[in-house]
């Protein structure tokens, strides 16, 4: 027994450094692998603690300068182990769900737009810059004339555009972290019912705070406000969109419509680009008439 929990410290180490160092070198290929890696080492720090965590991340580093440069390496390495720190500590002490969800999805969006943000600085491109291809691939492709600031006030949508991929893989990272957590290691409890978290008054006195701190930073550092808006504004929607989706799900779950859960949701997820206003109006009234508890309550 003693000799096979030996054999396991220093094997599955040295796994984890080797499956982490294969998910960065196929990062290439779809981000979505890369994904995966920040989730297993929130699992990772559950089992064996921060000496564990340090271990993996001086390994992983080291086993990279093999085959990347060093800024890269730093950047990519540090972005992934960063991220599931991001995971693990609100997971770990934090109780409330809807709490967790909401402190991993600002996280993570913030880390996401510090990211880009750095990328674009290190390549030396701006907005205007980005724009002017933009509008030359379209128009040469399309004949189709647009304006530049048009197509510059798009591009600076990538705040709004990242929270809403930031809230998607917030909720199924921390379901996936605490359900393998539950059963494994009897840590924490699985993520249920998440169809029953719903946003409330205070929580929007938390975004009018959020609001308020991005004035401010964009008086300081003389930002566009017209950037600052329209990703106020495109927040706003993704948070309204998703508490919709859920008010959306806790309904169909409750419904006796002779059509599975998962089938609805099938069409849901084709239909989404059209349907994502409705779900926004659904969010919306949810918070001011508690859609769920009206419905609890009437059955």
């Amino acid at each position: 027994m003693g000799i096979n929990e030996n054999y396991k410290k220093v094997i599955e180490p040295i796994f984890m450094v080797a499956l982490i160092s294969i998910l960065i070198f196929l990062s290439n290929v779809s981000l979505l692998i890369l994904a995966t890696g920040p989730i297993l080492l929130s699992i990772y720090i559950f089992k064996y603690g921060y000496k564990g965590f340090l271990l993996t991340f001086v390994g992983t580093f080291i086993l990279g300068l093999l085959y990347m440069d060093i800024r890269d390496l730093i950047v990519l390495v540090g972005l992934i182990f960063l991220i599931s720190l991001c995971f693990y500590l609100p997971i770990r002490y934090q109780k409330n769900d809807k709490r967790q969800i909401l402190t991993v999805f600002i996280l993570l969006t913030l880390i996401l737009v510090a990211s880009f943000s750095y990328g674009l600085v290190k390549e030396g491109l701006s907005l205007d810059y980005l724009a002017k291809e933009i509008k030359g691939m379209i128009e040469g492709s399309l004949e189709y004339e647009l304006s530049v600031e048009y197509i510059k006030l798009s591009i600076g949508l990538y705040p709004s555009f990242f929270a809403f991929f930031s809230f998607i893989y917030s909720l199924i990272g921390i379901k996936l972290i605490r359900n393998y957590v539950s059963i494994k290691l009897a840590l924490v409890d699985d993520l249920k019912n998440a169809n029953e978290l719903r946003l409330e008054y205070k929580d929007m006195l938390g975004f009018v705070a959020f609001v308020g701190i991005s004035y401010m930073v964009a008086f300081i550092f003389k930002l566009d406000m017209n950037y600052i808006y329209l990703n106020l504004f495109g927040i706003f929607l993704v948070v309204m969109a998703f508490n919709g989706l859920s008010t959306y799900d806790y309904m169909i779950s409750k419904s006796s419509i002779p059509v599975s859960r998962g089938f609805q949701w099938f069409f849901i997820i084709i239909l989404l680009e059209f349907l994502l206003i409705f779900f926004v109006i659904l969010g919306f009234i949810d918070i001011i008439l508690d859609i769920r508890k009206k419905r609890s309550l009437n059955e």
